[in-house]
């Protein structure tokens, strides 16, 4: 971010001196300023003067519940209550559920794959998105200090320059990577169960970043990303976000069949013509 602006070099001298560092990031709609707000925390931030204001670095670490809003001048004010999830107590449900979110972005990557192929597509928001995730990673290399080590097999992955198509399963798992690579709470329920088949299963701590993953590939409607933020149940924002998908699935087959019939319209007018 950066501040230049008189009320909000005083809204952050406000958070820093009396908050340590914490504010909430007012989510407005039309119909007013949503209830549930991202919780942010300063890491870093450099003052340049009155000329060129304050430049800030600033990461979401949780959400808030806005119970009344005090003060609207110069900045707004108000009083929050922190947001934790309900965890479920048994883990295999979730689970089940977290595995057909990972299938249908799969479906969804393959349905767009086949239309991106069908025509021509722009690729200035692949590009976008390339530049935004090696800010993210030079981001992560900057914090590395303070941020905990992923396994080898969770890493950030490498995009290449030469990429042609940054589809949903791509979003996805960089989504997941980068929740779980910046995940710094405690769960009551953090050990793996084993289904069945004695497979290790997803802990809370891999679902919650699933969870919120899956509300980040493109093409999404903003209500259900909406729903998500407010959702403080972790096993209902996992049946939401396959539910969600599965629109997003259906949507893409409908815009297939669609495309189907109209070449195939175009093609017997051309045979008629001929």
């Amino acid at each position: 971010l950066h501040l230049y602006e008189e009320r909000f070099t005083k809204l952050f001298d406000k958070c820093i001196n009396e908050h340590s560092g914490v504010f909430a990031m007012g989510l407005i709609s039309d119909s007013g300023i949503i209830q549930t707000v991202p919780l942010c925390e300063v890491e870093t931030y450099n003052n340049m003067g009155d000329e060129l204001g304050i430049f800030v670095s600033a990461r979401v670490v949780g959400r808030a519940a806005l119970v009344d809003i005090t003060n609207q001048v110069p900045y707004i004010t108000g009083v929050c209550v922190e947001i934790t999830d309900k965890m479920p107590v048994n883990l295999d449900l979730p689970n089940m559920v977290a595995g057909n979110v990972e299938n249908t972005i799969i479906q969804i990557s393959a349905l767009e794959q086949k239309l991106k192929k069908d025509s021509e597509g722009d690729n200035d928001r692949d590009s976008k998105m390339r530049d935004k995730m090696l800010r993210y990673k030079l981001d992560a290399i900057f914090y590395d200090d303070k941020s905990p080590k992923l396994e080898k097999d969770e890493d950030l992955e490498e995009v290449s320059d030469d990429e042609e198509f940054f589809d949903s399963n791509d979003q996805f798992k960089f989504a997941y990577q980068n929740a779980l690579f910046h995940d710094t709470q405690g769960y009551q329920f953090s050990t793996p169960s084993l289904d069945t088949e004695g497979v290790d299963q997803r802990d809370v701590q891999t679902l919650t970043a699933l969870s919120w993953a899956a509300f980040c590939v493109d093409n999404m409607d903003i209500s259900f990303r909406i729903q998500a933020l407010d959702c403080d149940d972790l096993f209902d924002r996992i049946k939401l976000a396959s539910y969600t998908l599965r629109e997003r699935k259906a949507e893409l087959e409908s815009n297939i069949k669609l495309r189907k019939k109209v070449d195939i319209d175009s093609k017997k007018d051309g045979e008629e013509a001929s």
